[in-house]
C-alpha cells in the first residue's frame, strides 16, 4: 500500500486520545489521507519499510525530547543511573537523525518536522 503520509516518531505509537501522534493520524484520515506509523526506527533501513509516501514525511522525536529523555540535567547519561532501569531507545537529537536518514533514502520527499505540539499546530492550520 502507498501512503500519503507516513509519520516517523521515536516513541511507540498507541491509539489513544492523549497521544499527539494519533490525534495527527486520525485528523489526517478524516479528511481522507492514509497514514503509515514508522515507530521507534532503529536504522536506515527501517525507514524504507512503508516505501515512499505520495505527500510527505511528518518526523519527531516524540512526546519528549530525545537529550531530555537520554541525559539528566546534570548532563548524565540516563544509563548510568543505577536507580533507574532505562535503555536508550531513540538516538541524540532524534529528530535530526530521523530526518537526515530520510533524507538519505528518499533525498526528493518533503519533510515536516516539530514535536507533537508544534507539529499539531501545523496540521490544523491546513
Amino acid at each position: 500500500m502507498e501512503y500519503d503520509v507516513i509519520l516517523v516518531i521515536g516513541e511507540k505509537y498507541f491509539d489513544h486520545p492523549l497521544c499527539g501522534m494519533a490525534i495527527l493520524k486520525r485528523l489526517l484520515e478524516k479528511y481522507g489521507y492514509s497514514v503509515g506509523i514508522i515507530e521507534l526506527p532503529k536504522s536506515e533501513k527501517d525507514i524504507t519499510k512503508l516505501g515512499r509516501p505520495k505527500l510527505f514525511f511528518g518526523v519527531s522525536s516524540g512526546a519528549m525530547d530525545s537529550m531530555i529523555r537520554n541525559y539528566t540535567p546534570l548532563n548524565r547519561k540516563r544509563e548510568k543511573d543505577k536507580n533507574l532501569d532505562y535503555t536508550q531507545e531513540i538516538p541524540d537529537r532524534a529528530l535530526i537523525v530521523y530526518s537526515k536518514w530520510i533524507k538519505r533514502q528518499f533525498p526528493d520527499s518533503p519533510l515536516v518536522i516539530g514535536g507533537d505540539r508544534s507539529f499539531s499546530k501545523e496540521i490544523y492550520s491546513l
